[in-house]
């Protein structure tokens, strides 16, 4: 009977790894759509043989592990393209607005004033004595006046809703850190069990993918399987179940926008990439520089047409006197 039984038993194990073997299989095709889901694989082995009468027979099979199939580089690599899908798609996001803050392509804008306040000049310039040609001059110096003015406010509004999104972005850069952690330790917990952590890994996957979306970062996985988590050159972000908080402290020296700091420390010129670096580089680089553009236009404007208008003379017959006040 007992050799009866031993191939009963056999039958019943290899039913059994059959059996989480087609459940793996249908878990893979269910999820086949599903974002982070990595493939898993059943590995199977012999169980431990049994001697009998001086021979070594075997006992069945049984499930060894339930493995992820990933790529270690290739994972790195797509941490690395999330992290410049974020600085770019944040850059263009600033790029649209600060685009419709200068419509000139549509015959709009500053370029659209400045042709019809040359004109008006123009106009009077055929008919100094024209009091139409002198008011409507007026209208379009004014109009002019208020477009450059309305451009530089915009400009202005835009770089603070980008300060707005840089401080909503370090506080998504906190949540998920946090996340992390905490799958750091879910992790941990269920592969000293001995149990197949394998979608805590891809759930943990998943939120450092949009961790790097926001922020550059660089990882570590422990013997524990715990990642830590590392930003600017070196700062710990994450460390297995415990994080360090970013945190946005406005600068007296960049007209109180904020600066990211790490437990004190100004970061700001250490982040490289995610959409943290995009915001930043907008804010602090692209816009200051086209305020800078737009001040030296108005300013060279207003000389330049001073110039002019004060070589001639006005219906009393003075001269040397300014156009833009």
């Amino acid at each position: 009977m007992s050799g009866l039984t031993s191939i009963f038993d056999i039958g019943k194990l290899s039913l059994l790894a059959s059996q989480r073997a087609l459940q793996v299989v249908s878990q893979n095709l269910a999820n086949a759509n599903t974002p982070g889901y990595s493939r898993q694989e059943v590995i199977l082995e012999q169980t431990a043989p049994t001697g009998v009468n001086g021979f070594q027979t075997g006992t069945g099979v049984t499930i060894a592990q339930v493995r992820r199939l990933v790529n270690g580089f290739l994972e790195n690599q797509i941490t690395v393209s999330q992290q410049d899908l974020g600085r770019l798609q944040a850059q263009a996001d600033s790029y649209v607005r600060l685009g419709g803050i200068f419509p000139d392509s549509n015959d709009q804008g500053i370029s659209k004033q400045l042709t019809e306040f040359f004109n008006a000049f123009r106009n009077v310039a055929g008919n100094p004595q024209g009091q139409t040609e002198r008011t409507v001059l007026l209208a379009q110096a004014t109009a002019l006046t208020a477009q450059f003015n309305q451009t530089a406010a915009d400009l202005v509004q835009v770089r603070k809703d980008l300060n707005t999104q840089v401080s909503q972005t370090i506080t998504e850069v906190n949540t998920l850190a946090a996340q992390v952690a905490m799958l750091n330790g879910k992790v941990a917990a269920a592969e000293t069990s001995g149990q197949a952590a394998n979608d805590l890994r891809d759930q943990r996957g998943q939120l450092l993918n949009e961790l790097a979306r926001r922020i550059e970062i660089h990882t570590f996985e422990d013997p524990t399987g715990q990642v830590q988590v590392f930003v600017g050159r070196g700062s710990t972000l994450v460390e297995r179940i415990g994080t360090v908080a970013l945190a946005g402290v406005p600068s007296a020296d960049n007209s109180g926008f904020l600066n990211v700091t790490y437990q004190g420390a100004d970061i700001t010129s250490l982040i490289g990439n995610g959409a943290l670096s995009g915001l930043l580089a907008t804010r602090d680089g692209a816009i200051p520089d086209i305020q800078n553009r737009l001040n030296v236009l108005t300013a060279s404007l207003v000389n330049a047409v001073n110039q002019a208008h004060a070589a001639g003379f006005a219906l009393d017959g003075t001269t040397g006197n300014n156009f833009f006040g």
